[in-house]
């Protein structure tokens, strides 16, 4: 609430974002992460169409530990944040500290893996199993003695005072760019690991069935993943561009040519994710992308999942799976099923890359 303060204030001495700024807070979520679900799918549409950006805190503060977890796309303007906030015990930059992660088990989920919207999961945590989690002991006085004490200085919990500072420039970093700071290069590299991964966990899979290797053949997500990383390079160029034109050359006087620029690159990039979701398109004739032969799209079992890259492990909503559906088939043994969702995640991959220079 005080985070909402703060920008409340900024806006009755005239202060305007860029992009809107929406605050919400969310029921149920420990049932199935209901509240949220609920408001992605009733606005599913207008989340697909016109979202950029979800930030999460689900455990603000529950130790001195900086974690965080997300789409790739955040880490520049994360690293960006860290490395002007500090810690308030050693009073080095979050930056320096930090070490990355990935999970899906918060309300971040259904806005990430269902409205492809690019999400960011954060907080402070402590030891394992060392906060009393949803029980009785989860007390004020608790975060006062324990979880968030004071620190040398006298500073009244003061690693929520930092996850606000990170909070609030991340919401800055975002709502108030020029140019929507997201690195889709971070993707394409992330998104070779993950094939690699899903490489691997395919090969053991196959040998421990004594089935031959060459049943799935991920070289089509390899291509992808390859394609991508020349498209997002060249993308990004644009960066450089309107930058000497408009902040060097000009002296940050945008005019009308560079502007209907600037909001074209905006706009690619805020889909970008969105293009990675399994839709039905009738406007493509792949047959891998508008669904056609296919009774529904999404991952199998849980249509509700639409990602292709990103979505909850089948048996446990708190760790992700990369390549979800294909996954889901090796796990089954189910080896056509793995080819065909690679194949479908693949050119769902190299359709989001065309789209960037369309």
């Amino acid at each position: 609430m005080e985070l909402v303060s703060i920008f409340g204030a900024l806006r009755k001495l005239g202060w305007r974002p860029l992009r809107t700024i929406e605050f919400a807070s969310w029921d149920a979520e420990e049932y199935n992460l209901v509240g949220s679900t609920e408001y992605v799918e009733d606005k599913i549409d207008y989340l697909r169409e016109n979202a950029i950006a979800y930030l999460n805190v689900d455990v603000g503060v529950s130790g001195s530990k900086f974690r965080a977890a997300g789409s790739p796309v955040w880490q520049r303007s994360l690293l960006r944040v860290l490395d002007r906030v500090t810690d308030p015990h050693t009073n080095e930059t979050l930056r320096q500290l930090w070490d990355e992660g990935h999970s899906a088990g918060s309300d971040y989920v259904a806005f990430q893996d269902i409205a492809g919207t690019s999400s960011i999961d954060f907080g402070f945590e402590g030891p394992e199993h060392g906060f009393p989690y949803h029980s009785c002991y989860e007390t004020f006085e608790w975060m006062q003695r324990f979880g968030d004490p004071k620190g040398d200085d006298g500073a009244f919990l003061p690693y929520h005072r930092t996850l606000a500072q990170i909070w609030a420039l991340l919401i800055l970093e975002i709502a108030d760019r020029p140019l929507i700071p997201f690195d889709l290069r971070t993707y394409a590299d992330a998104m070779m690991h993950y094939a690699e991964e899903l490489s691997e966990d395919a090969t053991k899979a196959l040998n421990a069935a004594s089935v031959p290797t060459s049943s799935i053949n991920l070289d089509p997500i390899f291509a992808a993943a390859s394609f991508l990383k020349e498209a997002t390079a060249e993308f990004h160029a644009f960066e450089d561009t309107w930058a000497t034109q408009v902040l060097a050359n000009a002296g940050g006087m945008e005019n009308r040519k560079w502007l209907l620029k600037r909001l074209e690159y905006n706009e690619r990039i805020s889909r970008f994710e969105t293009d990675l979701l399994d839709l039905a398109d009738p406007d493509l004739d792949d047959p891998r992308l508008n669904g056609k032969g296919r009774k529904k799209t999404g991952i199998p079992g849980r249509e509700q999942f639409k990602h292709v890259i990103f979505g909850p492990q089948a048996w446990s909503g708190y760790d992700e799976a990369y390549f979800p559906a294909a996954r889901d088939m090796l796990a089954a043994g189910n080896w056509t099923g793995v080819q065909e969702y690679a194949d479908i995640a693949a050119a769902r991959m190299r359709r989001a890359g065309e789209r960037l220079s369309e």
